[in-house]
């Protein structure tokens, strides 16, 4: 049943893009189905939507891609051409490689590639992954405890990488006591218990928020 629901929602999502004549600044999205909105019930509730609302006189470029594992984010990194540019670039990347089970040492060097390409398109670069998977509805126990553990093994690459660069890295994992997602399921989760929900992308763009000012 869920994994009918995650198909529906799935095919519903569609990325927040807006286009204005002369933009103040130029943001580039991509990523995987968090950088699409998958899960929010408008493409204005998405991240990239809530960016749009918060800077209304800005170009937002939404690239984002169901199902994108960071090897395939890098390939699109690569893919572009030398006058695509942006002032901030978010990349939205992560939570594929948690659930499919991407080597730590594959990540690791990817996300290295990744950082190189972007950090040479893009004033500002920002880096957002994904809270606890672990946390998910969609999951038995046993899933919840392994892709927990996942979870933390890939923030800490996140975290020392990203810091490596000089990179924004926006730490979305709370401690199961401390977790919305985990507290309120229903109210921070898509119908398909695994996406974030409305409610679940504004908590992860408060967090994002001071990294845009």
């Amino acid at each position: 049943v869920l994994i009918h629901k995650g198909t529906i929602v799935s095919e519903r999502a569609r990325p927040f893009e807006q286009q204005i004549e002369d933009p103040e600044k130029v943001f580039l999205i991509m990523g995987d189905s968090t950088a699409v909105g998958t899960g929010a019930q408008s493409p204005e509730k998405s991240i990239a939507g809530r960016i749009g609302m918060q800077f209304p006189n800005s170009t937002i470029i939404n690239r984002g891609q169901n199902g994108l594992k960071i090897e395939g984010l890098l390939t699109q990194l690569e893919a572009l051409s030398h006058t695509e540019v942006a002032d901030v670039m978010l990349l939205q990347i992560g939570g594929n490689d948690i659930l499919r089970f991407t080597a730590a040492d594959k990540f690791e060097r990817d996300l290295r590639n990744v950082l190189d390409a972007a950090s040479s398109r893009a004033s500002k670069v920002i880096v957002m992954s994904t809270g606890n998977v672990g946390s998910a509805p969609a999951f038995s126990p046993l899933f919840s405890t392994i892709y927990h553990a996942r979870t933390k093994k890939i923030r800490n690459i996140f975290i020392q990488t990203t810091r490596e660069f000089g990179v924004g890295y926006i730490d979305l994992y709370r401690e199961p006591a401390n977790d919305p997602f985990i507290k309120e399921p229903q109210k921070y989760h898509a119908e398909d218990g695994l996406h974030p929900s409305s409610d679940g992308y504004g908590v992860w763009f408060e967090q994002l928020k001071p990294y845009l000012e």
